[in-house]
């Protein structure tokens, strides 16, 4: 999809996604929109061991050539932020020995049905995707296939 088609999403749908949705109390919102950079390198930075990360954002991976902190890790090191990284500590936050109110995840659940089991969230998509039909603005294109893994 295209940058715009998907930050109308996140303005309806709010940025935290599926996941996140169970866990937190309110969706959160862009307050502004920087748009225009045109690598597929993105930089987070990590407030409790203090490293910067550079990921590529087609395969997900460290890019060891612009690791800004610490040595070049092996290319093959995933990002802390890729899919499979955030869905472990998902499932981590969400255990029942934590004392948490949320939903508990079977820990043998596949990232794609723990998406669909934010039932709240995935109305509002629904409806979104059905409004944008309506309109005639098309379907929204999806990647299910990309979801299908257990962490």
């Amino acid at each position: 999809m295209s940058c715009s088609d998907k930050i109308c999403k996140w303005n309806v749908l709010g940025l935290q996604g599926a996941l996140l949705s169970s866990v937190m109390d309110s969706p959160l919102f862009l307050s502004s929109v920087v748009v225009g950079k045109s690598k597929p390198v993105s930089v987070n930075w990590n407030i409790i061991d203090d490293t910067t990360e550079v990921t590529n954002g087609r395969t997900g991976k460290v890019s060891p050539d612009l690791y800004l902190t610490s040595p070049s890790p092996d290319s093959c090191i995933y990002s802390r932020l890729c899919k499979k990284e955030l869905f472990c500590l998902y499932k981590t936050i969400t255990q029942p020995h934590n004392g948490l109110r949320y939903q508990r995840l079977d820990r043998h659940i596949d990232y794609h049905t723990a998406k669909l089991s934010a039932k709240q969230y995935q109305r509002r998509k629904t409806d979104l995707y059905s409004t944008f039909r309506e309109k005639g603005y098309g379907m929204w294109a999806g990647r299910e296939d990309v979801d299908q893994f257990r962490a």
